[in-house]
């Protein structure tokens, strides 16, 4: 008898682990911004969203911050870089559309090291004509409605295209 309490009782602990783990996955998803997808001819990437400011819910209620980001054109990290060969590429989102596109732009690579550098205005959702040479996008969104996190993100990422068809 004592075995069998014992068995039911080594079952129950590793059931309530597992719930537990998977409430804590689930948690772990607000941490961040929803990722953002860059769609090429018959394939896509994503790019990984920096939270210039977020709050989010966690198992010990709901968490905010705020990061001073660096501007684009003085980030060191490169990033995501599309390479294509293609003439054109969409930026989308996978699952969670935000509720506003704040900007959207591009500068060419030569930029890098100047913030005051001016910008393109590029188009959410839209082709994006792949131009000659090396490109850096940034796109800042805002997510205003979600049940579990909110905030203003930003995305930067770069596109080479050396050769054209």
């Amino acid at each position: 008898m004592k075995k069998r309490v014992s068995l039911l009782l080594l079952f129950v602990l590793i059931c309530g682990a597992v719930l537990f783990a998977r409430v804590l996955s689930v948690y772990d998803d607000y941490r961040n911004p929803p990722l953002m997808r860059l769609f090429c001819d018959d394939w896509s990437t994503t790019v990984a969203g920096q939270a210039v400011s977020w709050s989010y819910d966690s198992l010990l209620g709901r968490r905010s911050y705020t990061a001073q980001l660096v501007h684009p054109l003085e980030q060191t990290d490169r990033g995501t870089i599309l390479e294509t060969y293609g003439n054109s590429f969409k930026i989308g989102f996978d699952t969670v559309q935000p509720d506003m596109i704040l900007s959207a732009c591009r500068w060419p690579v030569d930029a890098l090291g100047d913030p005051d550098a001016e910008a393109e205005l590029v188009a959410v959702g839209e082709p994006q004509e792949v131009d000659e040479g090396h490109w850096i996008y940034a796109v800042e969104v805002e997510y205003q409605g979600q049940d579990h996190y909110r905030g203003t993100a930003q995305y930067v990422f770069h596109v080479s295209n050396t050769q054209r068809y």
